[in-house]
Parts: C-alpha cells; structure tokens; sequence
C-alpha cells in the first residue's frame, strides 16, 4: 500500500462492499467520493454522490463520472484528483512561509 490508507481490495461485489463500508462507518453514500475505471464500478459509481476516473477509463464510466481526469490509471491519478481538482496545495502545507 503505496499511499499507506486503508483500501478494499478484491471485493467481488463493489454495491455491498460499498454499502457495508459506509453503514460501518455512518457515512451517506451520497457524501463519498468514488474512483473507478471499468465496468465492474460502474453500480457503485451510481450511488456516490461524486464519482471520478482516470483518462483511460471504460467510456461507459466516463459518462458517468462527474470528473474525468487527464492521467490514467497508476500514472498520477492521485495527484491530480488532490491537486487539480481537490485544489490541495502541497507547497503551502508542506513548507508554509
């Protein structure tokens, strides 16, 4: 785990993974934040309230998404979700003047 969070991972069936996650935790699925990039995201993609891919997504996906980023998948996804769109400046947290 690169980025050191917590991650699910080889769930067969991402609507109940989704779902058990966010009554787990208390959250309303209409509040998360969902990346995908194929088909097999594409139902719980349809319950988040925000929902974002990377540039070489399934088009079904990306017609879907509320953002479609301009990196693809393992090329800088996270980067650009934090920084372009999140707006997130890294500088300014890192080494604050």
């Amino acid at each position: 785990m690169k980025l050191k969070i917590p991650a699910l991972q080889g769930i067969g069936n991402k609507v109940d993974g989704l779902l058990n996650l966010a009554k787990e935790n208390g959250w309303d699925v209409k509040r998360i934040l969902y990346v995908g990039n194929d088909l097999n995201d594409y139902r719980a993609m349809q319950l988040c309230g925000y929902t974002i891919c990377p540039g070489d997504s399934h088009y079904k996906v990306k017609e879907l998404a509320s953002v479609t980023l301009k990196s693809f998948g393992g090329n800088g996804v996270v980067r650009e979700i934090l920084e372009d769109v999140l707006e997130i400046d890294f500088l300014e947290i890192l080494y604050p003047e």
